[in-house]
């Protein structure tokens, strides 16, 4: 195999080719995730994770070289999409705001049906001895056999 040499027109013109089908194929999977609502789901996510719509600022220089890092590969995506079907975008953008409606939604509804009254009293017997109870607690020294029966 001979070494590519920048200077051969032949070897630039197969390098051409090369990266033109390379960006047909990445074209062709982000054209593909994107539409389904699985795949577009699941690239929300990715850019969430990747902040694109977050600052990665954050007081330890590392963590913010990191978050930059994660922001650099959440953009490269985010241009490949707007680039290729800014449409299956716009949707993906809908159904992560539906997701959130409805989650939200949930939530509250399940704030409101609780209402405290969710809360199920425990039993405890009347003869369990708990040791964190002061000595001179009446209730601590109960005993369902020795009981008084008038």
């Amino acid at each position: 195999m001979t070494d590519y040499d920048a200077s051969n027109e032949r070897h630039i013109a197969i390098q051409r080719r090369v990266a033109k089908a390379l960006d047909e194929a990445h074209d062709t999977v982000i054209h593909s995730i994107m539409g389904v609502a699985d795949g577009r789901a699941y690239v929300y996510d990715l850019l969430l994770y990747c902040h694109v719509f977050d600052q990665p600022f954050s007081p330890d220089p590392h963590l913010t070289a990191f978050g930059c890092g994660q922001l650099d590969v959440g953009q490269l995506i985010f241009r490949k999409i707007h680039a290729i079907c800014p449409d299956e975008y716009i949707q993906m953008m809908r159904e992560a705001n539906a997701r959130s409606a409805t989650d939200d939604a949930r939530r509250s509804r399940s704030d409101k049906d609780a209402n405290g009254g969710d809360i199920i009293p425990i039993y405890v017997h009347p003869g369990y001895r708990d040791d964190s109870q002061a000595p001179g607690d009446t209730a601590s020294n109960y005993n369902p056999i020795d009981r008084d029966e008038d």
